[in-house]
């Protein structure tokens, strides 16, 4: 079986490298988002194993389930991504995910400007 890992380390790479070797499988490593690209089209890969250092990693999350969709893919956070996510889900913001239309922004600004009954 082949594994990608990305976004690792040299010291934890190798480490991680070595355990997955011994546990039979092949291990490909990306330094970063586009190599990943690059091998995930050219290889048969089965896992991946993704370092997400930067909310930014989320594009590459989202082109292995729209591409690779059999592909089983485990997350590893770093502090800062952790706490980004964090504080997104306890920031009260509202969210309009795209693509939107202006009635969505319309209904949001009304949702907002609503009196809160406490």
């Amino acid at each position: 079986m082949n594994i990608l890992l990305v976004n690792f380390k040299s010291e934890s790479k190798n480490e991680i490298n070595e355990y997955f070797r011994s546990q039979g499988y092949t291990v490909f490593t990306a330094q970063n988002d586009l190599e990943a690209v690059r091998i995930l089209n050219s290889e048969n890969i089965h896992e991946a194993i993704i370092r997400l250092t930067k909310i930014m990693n989320i594009g590459l999350i989202n082109y292995i389930n729209h591409h690779f969709k059999y592909l089983r893919t485990i997350l590893v956070m770093n502090r800062y991504v952790e706490e980004a996510f964090s504080v997104i889900k306890k920031s009260g913001c509202e969210i309009i995910n795209e693509p939107y239309t202006l009635s969505d922004f319309q209904n949001t600004i009304r949702h907002i400007e609503q009196p809160q009954h406490a």
